[in-house]
């Protein structure tokens, strides 16, 4: 059984199994007994080192946002060009305030909260949003919304937005009566 490169993984490969997207699989061993099946790139990569189990305090940058979700964050805002004024604190003040509710639809959104989720699963519904498009990520221009409700909104002012929202709806009953 190959250890992996990385001395501080909990992970051993039992086997390789077949794909996982367009990546190869691996079947591991956590040391906690745990089996696991995940991409043998994140691995490698030092991205994965246990089941879940290994999660600790340090890969939180506060108590519900995940250090990996920051740094996304952080660099998404950066490849756009867009201006990144705010800190953790602004961001667990904000899903607390709107106690995990997405802020256009009142849907109930979640954060990830294991690197599994993070990076493998992708479960998480929390999409970070600027109510005004048009300026800077800050403590005063965010908002979190469902990540489905944000792919609609894009980069449309919200009031544009619910009027988009409306018409859809009006027209929805006029096709259905």
């Amino acid at each position: 059984m190959p250890r992996f490169k990385k001395t501080e993984s909990y992970l051993t490969i039992i086997k390789e199994d077949g794909k996982i997207d367009r990546y190869n699989a691996v079947i591991c061993k956590c040391k906690c007994g745990k089996i696991i099946r995940c991409k043998k790139t994140l691995i490698n990569s030092g991205r994965k080192k246990s089941c879940g189990c290994m999660i600790t305090e340090t890969e939180f940058v506060s108590k519900n946002i995940m250090r990996m979700y920051w740094v996304a964050l952080i660099a998404n805002a950066k490849n756009r060009s867009i201006k990144f004024k705010i800190i953790p604190k602004d961001l667990e003040y904000q899903i607390n305030k709107q106690n995990f509710k997405c802020a256009l639809s009142g849907l109930d959104i979640t954060l990830p909260n294991s690197s599994d989720d993070f990076l493998i699963h992708r479960k998480w519904t929390a999409s970070l949003d600027r109510i005004n498009s048009k300026k800077p990520y800050t403590k005063n221009n965010i908002q979190f919304v469902h990540k489905d409700i944000n792919k609609m909104k894009m980069d449309l002012e919200e009031n544009v937005f619910f009027e988009y929202c409306q018409a859809v709806v009006a027209n929805s009953c006029r096709i259905r009566t």
